[in-house]
């Protein structure tokens, strides 16, 4: 791609440099047929380029973090199980009646960091979404928020013995950067999202470190985030504390969303000084613990439970599936916010909130204090 031809990384470009790789990428593309429809009149131009800001502001983001973010993008697009020849396996469950329940799908980004201490192959997930969103204690606990957090799942189980990918090759040290992935088709918006180029030896995926043609132990779960294509809106007084705002403040729109095991945060958030970085929800007490006000960061043993508690909901429902289980029991939240607002199958189930009454979730369990890797001396 454009940053691998001239011998970069994503991480050696500057925000602005990111930027403006972005306009450039989609005036080309809105220059190919494929997307000519975004020239026919002037409303469908005016579309194309609040996208093409939209992206150049993402990029700009994402790329200003990485100073602070050891990971790297190997894979976007990442599927599992679909196709003749998948990246990586469907995931497999076999379930308690004997029958088995195999999840397919796409994984939007992979990004990995090999620990240069342990050895260990660190592994993020990353899920781009058209607005905010995150992810909530109650709907995880009860099975209504699986798909982000069952991604990781995917990778732990379905991670081969070689290079972290299925099909992917290694490479020597020499290739690391002149063969490094370009993110761009995960940073656009899925409607300008360029074609992968044709595999040559010389330009095929990796990961971000090289690794000899052995086997080596799984990738290491470290965490699952969504992130807001167009950045998330923020209320404010007047149009001159947005004109006075600074790249760092506009930055933090396209903060992450999900979960992360705390232990990893020197890689997931190096921050010089103790400055927050605002890529990632969490707080730090003056003792350097994992402060208790609301945010995404968990103790390992939480966030391996989360995983393992995923997966034990995906198997319970796949039970219910083969034992015919069918009951309408939909969940209510607060007075605004129910599954049947959101459903297009109400006059064939039937359910009468005025005579049957909703499911209720209860409240998700008060979070213990986690004691920092590397204790900070202030709150963050």
């Amino acid at each position: 791609m454009r940053v691998t031809a001239s011998n970069r990384r994503w991480r050696d470009l500057s925000p602005a440099d990111a930027s403006a790789l972005a306009a450039r990428i989609g005036e080309d593309l809105l220059a190919s047929p494929e997307f000519a429809v975004f020239g026919a009149d002037e409303p469908r131009r005016f579309a194309a380029r609040t996208l093409i800001a939209s992206a150049q502001r993402l990029l700009a983001a994402l790329v200003g973090w990485m100073p602070h973010y050891a990971f790297d993008p190997v894979a976007v697009e990442l599927a599992f199980g679909l196709g003749p020849n998948p990246a990586l396996p469907a995931l497999r469950l076999t379930l308690a009646d004997g029958n088995s329940l195999s999840l397919r799908g796409r994984i939007d980004r992979v990004d990995l960091h090999r620990d240069p201490l342990t050895g260990e192959t660190l592994a993020v997930v990353v899920d781009y979404k058209s607005s905010p969103k995150k992810l909530e204690p109650n709907k995880v606990a009860a099975g209504l928020q699986l798909q982000l957090l069952a991604y990781l799942n995917v990778l732990r189980a379905g991670a081969p013995s070689e290079c972290g990918m299925r099909n992917a090759e290694c490479e020597m040290p020499s290739q690391r950067k002149r063969n490094a992935p370009s993110p761009q088709a995960a940073a656009l918006p899925s409607t300008a999202a360029p074609s992968p180029p044709p595999q040559t030896p010389d330009a095929r995926p990796y990961p971000p470190f090289p690794i000899p043609h052995s086997p080596f132990p799984p990738l290491v779960p470290a965490g699952v985030f969504y992130i807001p294509l167009h950045g998330a809106s923020a209320a404010t007084g007047a149009r001159a504390e947005i004109l006075a705002e600074d790249e760092a403040t506009r930055r933090t729109t396209y903060q992450h969303a999900g979960r992360f095991d705390f232990a990893q945060r020197p890689a997931l958030d190096d921050r010089a000084n103790a400055q927050p970085s605002g890529q990632f929800r969490y707080t730090l007490n003056k003792g350097g613990e994992l402060s208790k006000r609301p945010g995404d960061a968990l103790a390992t043993a939480e966030f391996t439970d989360l995983l393992t508690q995923v997966e034990a909901n995906l198997r319970r429902l796949g039970e219910a599936i083969f034992a015919g289980e069918v009951t309408v029991a939909p969940v209510r939240l607060s007075a605004s916010d129910n599954a049947c607002a959101r459903c297009d199958y109400r006059p064939i189930c039937r359910f009468d909130p005025w005579t049957q009454p909703y499911r209720s979730l209860p409240k998700p369990a008060a979070r213990t204090p986690t004691t920092a890797a590397n204790p900070l001396s202030s709150d963050a």
